[in-house]
């Protein structure tokens, strides 16, 4: 389980490429200091295990089934990711949530950016409007954003300068895929 309050912002090093997985090697600076293999990383949101490990990097298998639902087959090197480790149970829930289980990807409709407040509508495909709420959230590449508001297949957030600034939102334009995790206890229920 994850909270979508990002840790850390990395970058792809290495991409291996193989008949129905890949290899991916991730570099970054801080989410190591507990990390070991065997540990679930959400790199965009996907939960991940870390497989190999040295000093600042990780690298993890994205299997058949994730490279067809998420944004991963689109990663190249140098790419920046959302990386976040699984919570304790001991430790505060800044988010909500969030499992890891990338349910598919969003193209994003909209990107206006504003000092303090920018606004993000993301079009949601057919099959995954279902069961989004206003004032519920979306994981989007991973991060925890509240839902402003819904039209159709449109969703709208805005978003604080400290959530854009921390994350990869601020690299992104209109037409790019993210990828969404919708939130769980309103697909099965309270």
């Amino acid at each position: 389980m994850f909270t979508g309050i990002v840790e850390e912002i990395g970058k792809i090093k290495i991409i291996k490429k193989y008949s129905r997985y890949q290899k991916i090697t991730f570099q970054a600076e801080q989410i190591f200091s507990d990390l070991k293999i065997g540990d679930s990383v959400a790199v965009d949101g996907s939960c991940l295990t870390a497989a190999e490990m040295g000093k600042n990097w990780f690298s993890a298998q994205i299997s058949g089934e994730t490279l067809a639902l998420t944004k991963a087959k689109f990663y190249r090197p140098g790419s920046h990711v959302n990386l976040e480790r699984a919570m304790k149970l001991q430790d505060r829930i800044g988010g909500h949530l969030v499992q890891g289980h990338v349910e598919g990807t969003a193209k994003i409709n909209q990107f206006s950016k504003g000092r303090g407040q920018t606004r993000l509508v993301l079009k949601i495909p057919p099959g995954l409007n279902k069961n989004i709420v206003t004032k519920g959230f979306l994981a989007v590449d991973g991060i925890s954003l509240t839902v402003v508001e819904i039209k159709g297949n449109l969703v709208e957030f805005s978003l604080i300068d400290q959530t854009l600034n921390s994350t990869t939102l601020k690299y992104l334009r209109p037409g790019e895929l993210v990828n969404i995790e919708r939130d769980f206890s309103l697909i099965y229920g309270r």
